[in-house]
């Protein structure tokens, strides 16, 4: 038991010597570590004061490498010539230096007249570190006969080291460039409740509301711009000097501070302390920051001498930067139509007439409902963005012009944007519109301000810029009937067994994949975008372009008949992405896209029909100006007749381009047109086919006139106008 007790006494008193005598000392690994290097005992981590000896002047920095990194302390600090924070990346600098310094050639056994020789009598620097309890002294002497580097000596009489001559520039630097190049602690937008500014132009000054808007106390009245103020104080947050000028100045007309041609104060309140209760409050606190700007740094171009009035510091500091403090009055006043954040608004109303708007948010989610004397006309979920947008399209409007006085009348439109239970909502009260302006009352101004006019189409109260694009959701529906009128011209289809077949005004199968691409755009129709609530005389929807009937049967039903569902669409006049549309059944006007426009601006019947299949088919003439060519069927292959002249072309090739003949579009049902240059054709090409049932099938291609990607063309026993793509006929007769 003695034995221990004595153990025990004797570990404590090791451990007691460690942490008062050892305590930040050079262990042994760490000596190993630098073994070979020029400061072998400079462990950067546990180095607590350095001194700088510079032509007569040293400059002294401490810190406690011990302390939390939290800690103030743990910061590097000037002691000397003057008391301020350190810049911590010139001391970084410094000490990332003498941590790698390049000891390029070690020199043993020096005498004293070799380091009078080296210049270490009368040094350039004197630098010393401190680790622990051990300070370590280094000279820095002359430039090396090679040039090579500078001769430094680290507390050894007898040896001395050639280092590279970065270490002469790291140490060659004024006191002033190790103070710290920060003014302030910083300060945030969002403890700022006042700030003022007095410049030439004369004091501004702008205080901060319970409701977080921002308004002029002094050179001007109604709304201050919240983004315009915000940057000034994130400008004075990140403001950086150049350099550290002078401390405990008393003259500070000398730098032209007693009379500052710019002095900006931000005045700020925070809350301290934590409750301890429910019924405790936390302090609030408030402090100003004031910044002084004064006259030009003598021999700095762009750079002027500032200081704050807590301090008796002075530096100098950017033009650059400090011109980010300065606004002018223009630019300080609130200039938003709404001046919010869409982050800020919980619900808006807008109110005009007997109608009423009401947007509500919910989470990340919006929900519309538009009334007409009290009675709902559309509600429902908002498009994806389309609120957010909306108040971000609001917030970009910028006025115009901003009045003296209010107006009399009553307003035409009021927009109330609520702020959540927190704040009071805003209101935007609106002037009848006139001329080139929008005269608007915002929120608690006595004035009114002028915006474009065209933001009175911004404020309407439609739901149809909030509606959801989807106006059916059925992709898998089937068309069972189909009834499309073009102006006086009524086309019918009719399901027949897997296809679809046109009965009115000619019967012809229609065309699957034409059908299968309408069936898709019907079944899941969707809105380019939504224009209006209700039709106006522009959308020429009282006398549509297409006006569309169909039956359809949504997708994986077991009774067409009973599930069926009806849709009635209209396409009136053309506009960008499609046509002017409405949906019967459902309130609104929207674009309907161009595909489905230009699918429906068509006939649809089957564009092969004048194709015949290649089992069926026998003979092929073609008849073009003078030119005759005959290709017939040789058991499983096509041959040319005796006498045909074929060129580049072959007879399978032929064949072929009858058999896989595919109109771009159908031109029109009912007989040619003169324009088409059918009478006249072109060319003709005769094909003798067998049908079905084995019987002989002749009939005769004509292909007229040029249009657009191709030319007209029709079968002499159809009463249908189709358009050859020019690739098609090419194979057939070719123009060369």
């Amino acid at each position: 038991m003695r034995t221990s007790v004595v153990l025990a006494v004797v570990a404590a008193a090791l451990l007691g010597y460690i942490l008062v005598f050892e305590r930040g000392s050079i262990t042994s690994g760490e000596r190993e570590q630098r073994k070979g290097n020029a400061l072998g005992e400079f462990v950067r981590a546990r180095v607590a004061k350095l001194e700088i000896q510079r032509k007569g002047v040293t400059t002294v920095l401490t810190r406690d490498p011990e302390a939390d990194v939290e800690d103030d302390a743990a910061l590097w600090h000037v002691q000397a010539p003057y008391h301020a924070k350190a810049d911590q990346d010139a001391v970084d600098t410094l000490l990332g230096e003498l941590e790698w310094l390049d000891g390029r050639r070690k020199l043993e056994g020096i005498t004293a007249e070799d380091r009078k020789r080296f210049g270490f009598d009368k040094p350039r620097y004197r630098v010393w570190f401190t680790v622990g309890k051990t300070r370590v002294p280094v000279v820095v002497g002359n430039l090396s006969p090679r040039g090579d580097g500078v001769y430094v000596s680290a507390g050894k009489q007898d040896s001395a080291w050639v280092v590279g001559k970065d270490l002469v520039e790291a140490l060659d630097a004024e006191p002033g460039e190790y103070h710290t190049k920060e003014l302030h602690d910083g300060v945030f937008v969002s403890t700022a409740i006042r700030v003022s500014l007095r410049d030439a132009q004369g004091e501004r000054e702008m205080r901060k509301g319970d409701d977080g808007l921002w308004r002029f106390e002094s050179g001007a009245s109604g709304l201050a711009s919240t983004p315009a103020i915000a940057s000034i104080v994130e400008a004075l947050d990140g403001l950086r000097t150049r350099r550290f000028v002078a401390q405990d100045v008393k003259d500070l007309a000398r730098y032209g501070l007693d009379r500052p041609r710019l002095d900006l104060r931000v005045r700020t309140a925070t809350l301290t302390g934590l409750p301890k209760d429910a019924k405790t409050k936390p302090e609030r606190k408030e402090s100003t920051l004031q910044l002084r700007v004064g006259s030009a740094c003598v021999g700095h171009a762009g750079e002027s001498y500032v200081a704050m009035a807590d301090a008796k510091a002075v530096h100098c500091a950017a033009d650059e930067d400090l011109g980010k403090l300065g606004k002018t009055l223009i630019e300080l006043r609130e200039a938003r139509l709404l001046p919010l954040e869409e982050g800020e608004v919980s619900e808006v109303q807008v109110t005009r007439g007997d109608e009423k708007l009401v947007l509500t948010r919910t989470g990340e989610s919006w929900s519309h409902a538009l009334t007409r004397s009290g009675k709902p006309v559309l509600s429902g979920d908002t498009r994806k963005d389309a609120a957010p947008d909306w108040l971000k399209a609001l917030a970009a409007v910028q006025a115009i012009r901003f009045d003296a006085q209010s107006f009399a009348a009553a307003p035409a439109l009021v927009a109330r944007f609520g702020r959540g239970k927190d704040k009071p909502a805003f209101e935007l009260r609106v002037a009848s519109p006139g001329g080139a302006e929008l005269i608007v009352h915002r929120g608690d101004e006595a004035a009114t301000v002028a915006f474009p006019a065209s933001a009175a189409d911004l404020l309407a109260p439609e739901a149809a810029r909030f509606r959801t694009l989807a106006l059916r959701s059925d992709a898998g529906a089937q068309l069972q009937r189909v009834e499309v009128r073009r102006g006086a011209a009524v086309e019918r289809l009719q399901r027949a067994g897997a296809g679809m077949n046109v009965e009115t005004p000619v019967q012809a199968p229609a065309d699957p994949v034409v059908v299968s691409e309408l069936a898709r755009l019907l079944g899941s129709l969707e809105a380019v975008r939504f224009v209006a609530d209700a039709p106006a005389p522009s959308h020429e929807l009282g006398s549509p372009a297409i006006e569309v009937r169909a039956e359809l049967t949504p997708a994986a039903v077991k009774d067409a008949k009973t599930e069926t569902k009806r849709l009635v669409l209209r396409l009136g006049a053309a506009t960008e992405g499609g046509r002017f549309a409405e949906l019967e059944g459902t309130p609104g006007v929207f674009v309907a896209s161009s595909q489905l426009a230009d699918l429906l601006s068509a006939p649809l019947a089957s564009r092969t029909q004048l194709a015949t299949p290649l089992e069926r088919l026998r003979a092929v003439e073609i008849e073009q100006g003078a030119r005759r060519v005959r290709v017939e069927r040789s058991g499983e292959r096509f041959a040319a007749a005796a006498d045909a002249n074929l060129g580049s072309l072959s007879a399978q090739t032929i064949a072929e381009a009858v058999a896989t003949l595919r109109a771009l579009r159908v031109a029109g049902y009912g007989a040619a047109t003169p324009d088409q240059g059918l009478q006249r054709p072109f060319a003709r090409i005769a094909i003798v086919a067998q049908d079905e049932a084995g019987a002989e099938q002749r009939y005769t291609i004509a292909i007229g006139g040029e249009v657009d990607g191709g030319r007209y063309a029709r079968r002499d026993d159809q009463p249908i106008t189709f358009v050859l793509p020019g690739a098609a006929l090419a194979a057939l007769v070719p123009t060369t």
